[in-house]
């Protein structure tokens, strides 16, 4: 999320088999599911989505980080999705310190020594390895995420946390392949990266990594752009300046990351938060846009209305579709029944990158 600082904790699991989700991770097109922080209590979250009133299928989970946020070996949303049967988008964290680790060469390191700890748990290395399950189960692996956009100029000053070079994510992205090839899993599991539209539409950025990867992330927030709920087009701007990215690539497929409107927090400009707006965001953007169309990690199941690191708490914008973990009520209507057809998405107008949608988001950066 463009002005969140993650600050990376450290993942167990079982070893029962993968109980399989009613959305396949073969059904690629069909993956619906919200994104999940590193001291999440990960089981209770990933039933209620699965349940949530209103709606169905968000039976993935994207995660911020391979670290366990409790001392394990690595994150353990593996026990709670091989008990539920939920997919994983793995994130390994490729962002350091300022001063002692400013290539996020110590981060990533931990990060891929907690990946390669769960592939010994849930793989192990041929002749003897079994990795069926943890293909079921693991749909992707992003290397990084925003950390292009937070080392640019439109990141660095509006964040406390560093970025990092396309150059490094790149070799980051190599590392992580020659690890899965460890475990006969290069080239199976793809591997990816999750930024914003200013990068994607950055030739010397976007373009470079978009041609390394075997997916294309896309997080978007309009709200963050101080832009009105309604303005649906720049949302669409965005799912093409990453299209754009990929056509350049060689085409690897575009993943909705991160999205969503904030239930309560400040109005930005003509950003108003509120549950109505939310639910105008959801029916615009997700119903009408991305569900049955991208893969889709919605901005959030839930999230607490403050920053818990600040001392004091600080207020902050909280994305939730839930009052708390374990409520399936949602705080809005998530049926796309009322959607309506109007906003068609960016596939089905067959305009995917095209200056039409990249022009309308040019210069609109404010956060």
């Amino acid at each position: 999320m463009f002005p969140v600082l993650l600050t990376l904790l450290t993942f167990t699991t079982l070893s029962t088999a993968w109980i399989p989700s009613t959305v396949s991770a073969a059904n690629t097109n069909q993956i619906k599911g919200f994104n999940y922080a590193p001291e999440d209590d990960f089981a209770t979250k990933f039933k209620t989505a699965q349940n949530l009133e209103g709606t169905s299928g968000f039976t993935s989970a994207r995660l911020f980080a391979m670290k366990s946020a409790k001392g394990n070996k690595f994150t353990e949303a593996f026990d709670a999705a091989n008990a539920t049967g939920t997919t994983l988008l793995l994130t390994l964290w490729s962002s350091g310190d300022p001063v002692s680790d400013p290539l996020g060469d110590t981060a990533f390191a931990a990060e891929k020594a907690a990946l390669e700890a769960a592939l010994d748990q849930w793989v192990g290395k041929p002749p003897n390895n079994k990795p069926e399950d943890f293909k079921n189960m693991v749909i992707g692996i992003s290397v990084g995420s925003e950390d292009l956009y937070r080392s640019s100029v439109w990141g660095t000053p509006r964040q406390d946390d560093y970025g990092n070079t396309v150059e490094k994510i790149i070799d980051f992205v190599e590392q992580t392949r020659v690890l899965l090839d460890s475990y006969a899993l290069r080239g199976v599991i793809p591997v990816g990266h999750a930024d914003t539209w200013v990068v994607w539409k950055n030739e010397s950025t976007g373009y470079k990594l978009a041609s390394d990867l075997d997916w294309v992330g896309l997080n978007d927030f309009t709200y963050w752009e101080n832009l009105t709920v309604t303005d649906f087009a720049a949302f669409t701007g965005a799912v093409g300046e990453a299209q754009g990215a990929s056509r350049q690539g060689g085409n690897p497929p575009v993943w909705v990351t991160e999205s969503g409107w904030p239930v309560t927090g400040l109005d930005r400009g003509k950003a108003t938060v509120g549950t109505a707006n939310a639910k105008t965001y959801w029916d615009g953007v997700g119903c009408q846009q991305l569900f049955g169309h991208f893969n889709t990690w919605w901005y959030t199941l839930h999230d607490p209305p403050y920053d818990p690191k600040a001392t004091p708490p600080q207020v902050r914008p909280q994305f939730a579709v839930t009052n708390a973990d374990g409520d399936t009520k949602p705080l809005f209507d998530l049926s796309c029944d009322g959607a309506g057809t109007t906003q068609r998405s960016v596939k089905e107008r067959g305009l995917e990158g095209s200056d039409n949608y990249r022009s309308s988001r040019r210069g609109r950066l404010s956060k």
